[in-house]
């Protein structure tokens, strides 16, 4: 009787059950028929600015607190995506010797919104090298990589790479062409994936990653130390020529060091020695890390940048098979003394001299550091009557080819003159000119060679007795052939003249000869083309000299002198002649019997820019 009392009792319970059951399916039902499908609507709406600030904050906060500690384990941290799509962010800590990055739903289509984040934390001891296996994005979709860097117990990114999806399927240069990327002991790895609206189910990717303990054993080259403390004296950032087989490269974090702080060195100057086709990128930043400007070549350079916060990478070609020599690249902090002259100067009647002077003159070598100065010539009322108004501008350089020393006309912008692919000689300096009264540019543009250079340039404003202004720069330009006797008065204490010798004719050259009599010491002539530059002192000019050019001749004559002098008469021809040919000739020299050889146009004056070669062959034995 008991046990059928039993039976009905939990009978009577299970009835009821079941009923429970069936309201709560009901409820959730009804529940789960309000919420919309986010799977497929948001892939199709973008986040507003408001939202999309949101979330990012989230996830930044997300992001900082789990990277208070750097001994974290491998975990999984959800980050806020409106499609659902299971976006997360991954952290694998220094115990995770290997393992695989994945985006969403892989090999399945990845999703169409969301940002994840990947970080691979640095190990003390071990290098990464992390292998890209597989990559398909939607178009809009970015996959990024960082270096993870510890840097004065603060984590440290070094942008790397990146690859942006697009229509083209057929597109070689995600991650410029690498596949594979290996560091330095001491660094991680951080890969942050957007996606966009994936149209046609982008399948995303699979990342393979491990770590290397250093093998001191073995003769291969790994990166060196990322972080490059960097003090008054050289040091050194890349080892040169080591064969390495990494061609998407290193990366390095170049700061000051404690003394160069102390000591205010904020700017860093950084010497590249490199091979063509491996590529030395040098990046700046400002105090707030943002970026200003970057540069990449892959030539032999120095470059000067503010020591604030910047960084170098050097990769090659992925399309070298290849190991290749790695770069040599020091790096020396110095003192903002790389300084330009001021923007703007004024000549009057009151402040009638300025000197300007390259930047670091007279000792530094401040490459790629260029300045621009602006130099006003207003007007003097009431200027004394018989007399010019004159700019007289002397410089004093050591330039290369490369390097750029402009002044121009700031009206007009007609160049006065240029150093840029002349033949400087550092000994010497250049010509003295005289320009009229005019608003002046210089330009200085040094070139990234790593060399020893500088200018000084002295400006003077000056009024001069006509009679001693012969000709300023330009004024007269002469051309085929003529004759020119010019008097030079014992009044003149400051004298210049300009004269410029056209030549219209490709096929001719343009002579110009000339001669001083009665020149006085501190007497100058500098003759100058595209083709050469010649200067010409007091014990030359008394004798005939000749200048010869396939381009225009400019001449110059420049007289300053102190004491009462005897009248001097300058006399200057000039002609068109044809060029010289110089055939390649060969002699057979024969026992006991003599050869005489000649110059083309010998006896008349030898030609200039005419290299000639003659072979001779010795009798036998």
């Amino acid at each position: 009787m008991g046990g059928r009392k039993n039976l009905q009792r939990t009978i009577f319970y299970l009835a009821i059950l079941f009923l429970l059951v069936s309201q709560l399916e009901h409820v959730a039902l009804i529940l789960l028929s309000t919420i919309p499908n986010t799977t497929s609507e948001w892939d199709s709406i973008d986040e507003d600015e408001e939202e999309t600030e949101q979330r990012e904050d989230t996830e930044s906060k997300i992001e900082e607190a789990v990277m208070q500690s750097t001994a974290l384990t491998t975990s999984t941290i959800p980050t806020t995506t409106k499609d659902f799509c299971h976006c997360e962010m991954e952290i694998y800590g220094p115990e995770v010797l290997e393992g695989v990055l994945k985006s969403p739903n892989y090999p399945s289509p990845h999703c169409g919104t969301g940002k994840c984040i990947y970080k691979i934390l640095p190990h003390p001891n071990m290098s990464l090298h992390v292998d890209i296996r597989s990559i398909s994005l939607s178009t809009g979709s970015t996959l990024s990589f960082w270096n993870i860097l510890n840097v004065e117990k603060k984590e440290y990114l070094i942008y790397n790479s990146a690859s942006t999806g697009r229509y083209d399927y057929s597109y070689i240069g995600r991650f410029d062409g690498y596949t594979t990327f290996s560091s330095s002991v001491g660094v991680g790895f951080k890969a942050v994936f957007k996606m966009h609206h994936n149209e046609y189910s982008s399948r995303g990717f699979l990342i393979r990653f491990e770590r290397n303990a250093i093998d001191n054993d073995t003769d291969k080259y790994v990166c060196p130390p990322s972080h490059v403390i960097v003090g008054p004296e050289s040091t050194n950032v890349s080892d040169v020529k080591k064969n390495f087989e990494w061609h998407s490269g290193c990366t390095f974090a170049l700061t000051p060091s404690t003394e160069g702080r102390e000591n205010k060195l904020d700017e860093m100057y950084i010497n590249i020695t490199t091979e063509r086709g491996v590529y030395v990128s040098v990046r700046r930043y400002d105090e707030d890390g943002v970026f200003t400007n970057g540069d990449y070549s892959d030539s032999t350079r120095g470059i000067l940048v503010d020591a604030t916060r910047v960084e170098v990478v050097f990769r090659a070609p992925e399309s070298e098979e290849e190991p290749y020599n790695t770069p040599n690249i020091t790096a020396m902090l110095m003192s903002k003394t790389c300084q330009c002259p001021e923007p703007e100067y004024v000549l009057s009647s009151e402040v009638f001299y300025i000197r300007l002077t390259s930047p670091g003159f007279p000792d530094l070598y401040c490459p790629g550091k260029k300045c621009n100065t602006l130099i006003k010539v207003p007007k003097i009322k009431g200027e004394e009557k018989k007399k010019t108004d004159l700019i007289f501008v002397e410089t004093n350089c050591s330039l290369s080819e490369l390097d750029l020393l402009q002044l121009k006309s700031s009206d007009s912008g007609k160049v006065l003159f240029r150093s840029q692919y002349k033949q400087e000689d550092s000994s010497r300096p250049m010509r003295a000119m005289v320009f009229e009264a005019q608003d002046m540019v210089v330009d200085y543009a040094p070139s990234n060679s790593i060399q020893t250079r500088f200018f000084e340039m002295n400006v003077t404003r000056m009024n001069v007795l006509e009679e001693c202004v012969c000709s300023v720069y330009d004024s007269k330009v002469f051309d085929t052939s003529g004759k020119l006797t010019i008097p030079i008065s014992s009044r003149c204490h400051l004298m210049h003249c300009h004269w410029k010798f056209s030549n219209n004719r490709y096929d001719t050259l343009i002579s110009v000869s000339f001669k001083l009599e009665n020149p006085y010491k501190t007497d100058l002539i500098y003759m100058y083309s595209d083709h050469m530059m010649e200067e010409y002192g007091y014990g030359e000019l008394s004798h005939v000299r000749q200048v010869t050019s396939p381009s225009a001749i400019s001449m110059t004559f420049s007289r300053m002198k102190w004491f009462a002098t005897p009248n001097a008469t300058l006399k200057i021809s000039w002609e068109q002649i044809e060029r010289c040919l110089c055939p390649e000739e060969s002699f057979q020299l024969t026992e006991g019997t003599s050869l005489v050889i000649t110059s083309p146009h010998w006896p008349q004056q030898y030609c200039s820019m005419l290299l000639c070669r003659h072979t001779f062959f010795a009798p036998k034995g």
